[in-house]
């Protein structure tokens, strides 16, 4: 909910195995025991995702129930305490959105936001985040366009301006040296 961040209700901890465990019965009901559960995405890789993988963790059966922690990248990026959990369990630990608001209508030229998107990817990296995803690719429009990698101005059904932001090139030349599959090795 929107306004004030003590107003807001959390699911209570004792809701937390229960649930973790009733999801996978029910896909494994379905047949579908080949489906890859992401437990909880959280906004932030603060202490609330934190303790929700402490107290999942501490259940054998609810533990087995997921397969990956995901956290999204705008305020906070990935932490070294989660990366430590998911290693730890086996589980993979998923950056499942990043991107930046703004609404001034243009990003094609925002250096700063490049480079920080730039520096939240290699932090995720270092911090053990084994998938990331960017959250639009491709948008049309004015608003929130540092979302967006690649944008289109105009009637995009016509002859639109299609054009990519820096943030795409950015983070192009970093998916080249670490393409999907690289293995980060720590010293």
């Amino acid at each position: 909910p929107e306004g004030n961040p003590e107003d807001r209700k959390y699911m209570p901890e004792s809701d937390y195995i229960p649930l973790a465990i009733a999801m996978r019965r029910e896909l494994e009901a379905l047949g579908l025991s080949g489906v890859t559960v992401l437990g909880p995405e959280f906004a932030s890789a603060d202490g609330v995702a934190i303790d929700w993988f402490d107290v999942v963790a501490g259940d054998s059966e609810a533990l087995a129930s997921f397969d990956a922690l995901g956290t999204h990248s705008y305020n906070m990026a990935a932490r070294p305490e989660l990366a430590e959990r998911t290693l730890a369990h086996g589980k993979q630990y998923w950056m499942t959105e990043a991107g930046g608001g703004i609404t001034d209508g243009s990003a094609e030229f925002a250096y700063t936001f490049a480079t920080s998107a730039g520096a939240r990817f290699l932090n995720d990296l270092n911090n053990g985040v084994t998938h990331w995803v960017w959250f639009i690719g491709l948008g049309d429009g004015t608003d929130d366009v540092r979302q967006k990698l690649v944008m289109c101005e105009g009637p995009c059904a016509g002859t639109p301006r299609i054009y990519k932001n820096y943030t795409y090139y950015y983070l192009q030349q970093i998916t080249a040296s670490f393409p999907p599959g690289t293995t980060m090795r720590h010293v």
